[in-house]
């Protein structure tokens, strides 16, 4: 219930930043949201908790955003505490982002190597990615050493594995098969 909640509210605020012409800043206001709530684990518990009191939430959402947040992204952080919804901040502040991306077609790619891309190689891996997806690609890249050499790409649910690693798990199991 409280995903579709979530679901709801941030389509209600990506609407209105869109009609008032200040969708980057409530993105910005949302990326702030959702990586102070991810990063203080006792500010999502304290939120969660059904214990403290609607005022007590309102007053340390206020001590922590007032001040770096459009008045916009404070409506809203007003309207979800009245209404007892406080908890679903930082998904409201996921799925927002979420619809920013889709609305400026940027699509995040997560891409493990063996060993570290320089600028020139990252640089033509994210043009082959926009090439094939028909997006703005954000890389994110980690080097994980026992791949051995080539890459893996993540693209949402998706992995493409062109890793040396999985090449040699490939051909364990045909020859397994094929009793060689």
């Amino acid at each position: 219930m409280s995903f579709k909640a979530a679901r709801r509210y941030a389509y209600a605020m990506f609407q209105s930043a869109v009609e008032l012409g200040i969708l980057e800043e409530c993105n910005r206001d949302m990326e702030l949201i959702h990586e102070t709530i991810e990063a203080a684990s006792d500010l999502e518990l304290f939120l969660k908790s059904p214990i403290i009191k609607k005022d007590d939430k309102r007053q340390v959402l206020l001590k922590v955003f007032e001040k770096n947040v459009t008045k916009e992204t404070m409506v809203l952080i007003h309207l979800l505490v009245s209404k007892g919804r406080e908890s679903t901040l930082k998904q409201i502040a996921q799925r927002f982002s979420e619809l920013y991306k889709e609305h400026k077609n940027i699509l995040d790619v997560e891409v493990q190597t063996a060993f570290e891309l320089d600028d020139q190689q990252t640089s033509e891996l994210r043009k082959a990615l926009e090439n094939v997806t028909r997006k703005i690609v954000h890389l994110k890249t980690q080097v994980d050493v026992d791949l051995k050499g080539g890459l893996a790409v993540r693209i949402h649910d998706t992995m493409y594995d062109g890793t040396v690693r999985h090449k040699m798990s490939q051909l364990k199991q045909q020859f397994s098969r094929e009793n060689v």
